[in-house]
């Protein structure tokens, strides 16, 4: 069999150097939800772990989202009923930064065109659309199970390539491609067309350089001979004993396309500047190349070689020593990805033959970001079904925080918000628990993933409605609302509390945490006995200079004795 692998162009449209290291692999998936082939891909405020569970009877495609310290319970990305298995996917990122999977659904090719489709759904945030059919069998080409790429141009397209095959005994194979753009997919084009038919065109593999010109590459064999070429726009290898297999591409920030492919148990690699390609170089004994490159100009390269993942990136003059990833749980089908901050990551299976899912980070900056909690940070009280405030200062460089609460001094966390903007507060609603010991954290990542976390000073109080002393007609509560809210001119701070205290104060702060007004505290009347006492505050959004104050988030605080509460409005110039 004579195979050789082509690139294609179809459409157009200062060196850094650093030092990091590897973290040691993270299983990703549940023990129950093991998977044959895996790989990343970011979302907006996400980044997915996706991985296909196969046994050719049954199959399913899962993803999981990194929570700044651990993934998070995998959903199931393909809901579809159709019949026959799930073989392969592909992954990419448009330019909304909206995450899009495609995957290949139905039996290897056969005559029964409906028996097959290719699918896609795609993820803005942290959920997965319904998936869309992009494409069925038709009278002029089936698919073959082997490979799906996904890439996204310059111009905001994304592209979309699988294998395809011709109708009838000996048909060749295809390149199919389709692209999406202004709402709908263009019509397939075969890519192959225009090389000898007698061949067959198999493993695509799809990369955008830099300018925006899409290349498309794959192998082609020809029939009854042992021949290989390996080309990308011009022939890169050739030979006459081995099957080429596995290619894999990248562009670097400077234009540099890059190539790597396996031939039995070798990778080579070659690139070209745009003088034309280099030489080829016999890289390293391994299997299955992935490439990447990042923002800063690092081209990555990861393998499997003995039960192993092994990573390395050029510089700009020379391959870095290739350093092992996979430490103590060995893996294969490595697959490289670039998260929304420029980070590498690896991801892999633990076995040849399905197994864990494992991720590996490449950390530089491992310098932890600076986290606050403000409030609640101790002796307040508050009441199950109450909302109030959480609020916490974070270093710039911090976009989610996790938080969470203990009734148990700090013994047990329960979740409150996970992947919550570093907006400075969060709106809580008091949970129906009764204790003493109640704390609040929470867990800032940077944009290097180092964490850090901060713990309220002291215990708060959370309690239940109820009577709690015989010498109360009515229970213990404070009620805290201000309406219109929104609002743009005026707006009304209503509060009523069925308690014997006899002071209240109430002010008004910025997200930031700055006094902005202050209202006079507020007495009992003398002789004044009943137990419940209200009142209606308006606010006409100045502040105590006499000085309007701007658009945005505001919190009003009421203070009631060892009661404290605090309510968000918004004020809308």
């Amino acid at each position: 069999m004579k195979t050789k692998l082509i690139f294609l162009v179809i459409c157009c449209t200062l060196r850094l150097s650093y030092a990091g290291q590897w973290s040691l692999p993270t299983k990703v998936n549940p023990d129950t939800l093991e998977g044959n082939f895996a790989a990343l891909v970011p979302s907006s405020t996400r980044l997915w772990a996706v991985w296909l569970k196969n046994d050719f009877i049954s199959s399913y495609l899962w993803a999981s989202d990194f929570q700044l310290e651990e993934w998070g319970t995998p959903v199931l990305v393909d809901t579809s009923t159709s019949s026959g298995p799930i073989i392969c996917f592909g992954v990419t990122q448009d330019h909304q930064k909206t995450a899009w999977i495609s995957w290949y659904l139905g039996s290897h090719p056969t005559e029964q065109l409906e028996d097959w489709a290719v699918y896609t759904s795609t993820s803005f945030s942290d959920t997965w659309s319904e998936p869309i059919p992009v494409y069925s069998g038709s009278t002029l080409v089936q698919a073959w199970p082997e490979k799906i790429v996904m890439t996204t141009d310059k111009a905001g397209k994304v592209w979309l390539v699988w294998q395809g095959i011709g109708l009838g005994m000996g048909a060749p194979y295809y390149s199919i491609l389709r692209a999406y753009y202004d709402g709908n997919w263009s019509p397939i084009e075969m890519v192959a067309q225009g090389y000898p038919l007698s061949w067959n065109y198999i493993s695509p593999c799809v990369v955008v350089d830099s300018i925006g010109n899409i290349w498309i590459g794959w192998v082609y064999q020809e029939d009854y001979n042992l021949y290989s070429e390996f080309c990308l726009n011009g022939l890169l290898d050739s030979d006459s004993s081995y099957d080429i297999n596995n290619p894999s591409s990248t562009c670097d920030k400077y234009n540099n396309l890059w190539a790597c492919w396996q031939k039995r148990d070798s990778l080579y690699i070659r690139h070209n500047d745009g003088t034309g390609w280099s030489p080829t170089v016999q890289f390293t004994q391994g299997s299955y190349p992935s490439m990447t490159a990042d923002t800063t100009g690092k081209t990555w390269l990861s393998w499997s070689s003995d039960g192993n993942i092994y990573a390395c990136y050029y510089d700009g003059v020379t391959w870095t020593t290739p350093e092992l990833v996979s430490v103590g749980v060995g893996g294969t089908y490595p697959k490289m990805g670039i998260d929304n901050y420029c980070n590498p990551w690896l991801i892999w299976v633990s076995g040849a033959y399905g197994g864990d899912i494992y991720v590996s980070l490449y950390r530089i900056d491992t310098i932890p970001p600076s986290i606050q909690v403000l409030s609640p940070n101790g002796g307040e009280v508050y009441y199950g079904g109450d909302i109030t405030i959480i609020q916490w200062n974070a270093s710039s460089d911090v976009d989610y925080v996790n938080i969470y609460y203990s009734q148990d001094n700090g013994i047990s966390w329960q979740e409150v918000a996970m992947m919550e903007p570093n907006d400075s507060n969060y709106l809580w609603t008091i949970p129906l628990v009764t204790s003493d010991s109640c704390l609040v954290k929470i867990v800032a990542a940077d944009h290097g993933w180092n964490t850090a976390e901060d713990i309220s000073d002291f215990c708060f109080t959370i309690t239940t409605i109820g009577i709690e002393d015989s010498r109360y007609e009515l229970p213990q509560e404070i009620f805290l609302q201000n309406y219109p809210n929104p609002f743009t001119n005026k707006t009304e701070i209503r509060w009523r509390i069925t308690d014997r205290i006899e002071n209240f104060s109430l002010k008004i702060y910025n997200v930031a945490g700055e006094l902005v007004k202050t209202f006079p505290t507020l007495s009992r009347s003398t002789g004044q006995t009943n137990l419940s006492l209200s009142a209606a505050i308006p606010w006409d959004g100045y502040n105590d200079q006499g000085k309007p104050v701007g658009s945005g988030i505001y919190f009003y605080r009421l203070e009631a004795g060892n009661i404290k509460i605090t309510n968000k409005m918004i004020l809308l110039r």
